[in-house]
């Protein structure tokens, strides 16, 4: 009987670590983390002599990753340190107050904070690709705009905890908003300013995103610097109702029942257009195209973007006769070069700016030289 018993409990432990290799040899695990947003470690490719020890760790990174229940493992001791010390389990994640969460991840708490600075050579730099992708644009006629979209927790930093103080008012973001307006010709909508208004929420308190009330209100500044009729916010009917909680709260593994999260409605903005969507290829990477009858303005507009544009296409798609949105890093340069648009926008989130501005700018000039 001891025997019996001892033969299970090995199994018991084996099987586990076998279907997680099974699952690695025959390509059906898993390769993107929801829980922590993330990629997960992928099965090694091959083992020999010459890498059996990276074979070895790279092995056991992604037994870790695959290991069974490991989400739930995960979560549950994410809930311990909340509900006991009122932390979580990831320094990318901040418990802000009255249940709001920001990220601290990619630069976005010293940005907070106005700490850190970019060389004037950098700054040279970046203006000199926002010069080529404009002059390969105009000489085909079309207008370049560029959309700074500002992180989270200087709009609402009144909920950012007390141990996270402003050094300096001016950030990164600021100053790279005025260098290129300075040295470049090419409009950069900036819409801090925007969000002072508090009688709106403007971006989810659990979601590093604007929501859509923030969406609409960025939609029209971009629709004022293309010479656009802005409708104010004010006369259209925001409504908030209960959502999920967002990806913070995913990120950090905290008990989403100890969290509230709203959806912005924004309802009676142009009713009158007939809104169509011509293609949508899914979440990632995602090209959406969309055509409006008897929209506003008959201009054709292409969006290269990351995910804040998400908020800002119903604004868009029913002001201009045509929106196509491409995703940073969809492949779809090719597809993207054949268009021939009005106006080419580049939007960028702030905590993207060092790993993607200066690539993403090359990529432009490139597409359209």
């Amino acid at each position: 009987m001891k025997k019996l018993m001892v033969i299970i409990f090995v199994l018991f432990l084996a099987v586990p670590g076998l279907w997680i290799t099974v699952e690695g040899l025959t390509g059906k695990a898993e390769v993107f983390s929801d829980a922590e947003q993330r990629m997960l470690t992928e099965f090694p490719s091959e083992i020999t002599w010459d890498n059996l020890d990276r074979f070895a760790d790279q092995l056991e990174d992604y037994i870790n990753d695959h290991a069974p229940y490991r989400d739930e493992l995960v979560a549950f001791n994410a809930g311990l340190d909340y509900h006991l010390f009122h932390a979580t389990d990831t320094p990318s994640v901040i418990l802000g107050k009255n249940g709001w969460l920001f990220y601290a991840g990619q630069n976005s708490a010293e940005d907070f904070r106005g700490l850190g600075g970019r060389t004037e050579e950098w700054h040279q730099e970046v203006a000199a690709l926002v010069n080529a992708v404009n002059a390969g644009l105009e000489a085909q006629g079309i207008e370049f705009i560029i959309l700074l979209a500002p992180n989270k927790e200087r709009i609402y930093q009144e909920y950012m905890p007390d141990y996270m103080e402003i050094v300096n008012e001016k950030n990164r973001l600021d100053i790279l908003a005025d260098y290129l307006r300075e040295s470049t010709s090419v409009p950069v909508v900036y819409p801090k300013e925007c969000f002072e208004d508090k009688s709106y929420q403007w971006y989810y308190k659990t979601d590093t995103h604007w929501n859509n009330a923030g969406g609409f209100l960025a939609g029209q500044e971009l629709i004022e610097a293309l010479g656009g009729t802005v409708t104010d916010i004010s006369e259209v009917d925001v409504t908030y109702t209960p959502r999920g909680t967002g990806d913070l709260v995913r990120m950090a593994h905290l008990p989403s029942e100890d969290f509230d999260e709203t959806e912005a409605l924004v309802n009676g903005y142009l009713p009158e257009t007939e809104l169509t969507m011509v293609e949508d290829t899914g979440y990632y990477p995602t090209l959406k195209f969309y055509t409006s009858k008897n929209a506003p303005d008959p201009r054709h507009v292409v969006i290269y973007r990351d995910s804040f544009t998400d908020a800002i296409n119903a604004t868009m798609s029913r002001y201009f006769a045509r929106v196509d949105t491409y995703w940073w890093d969809s492949g779809a340069e090719a597809k993207m070069g054949e268009e021939k648009p009005d106006v080419v926008v580049y939007e960028i989130l702030e905590r993207y700016i060092d790993e993607r501005i200066l690539d993403d700018l090359q990529t432009l000039s490139q597409v359209w030289q």
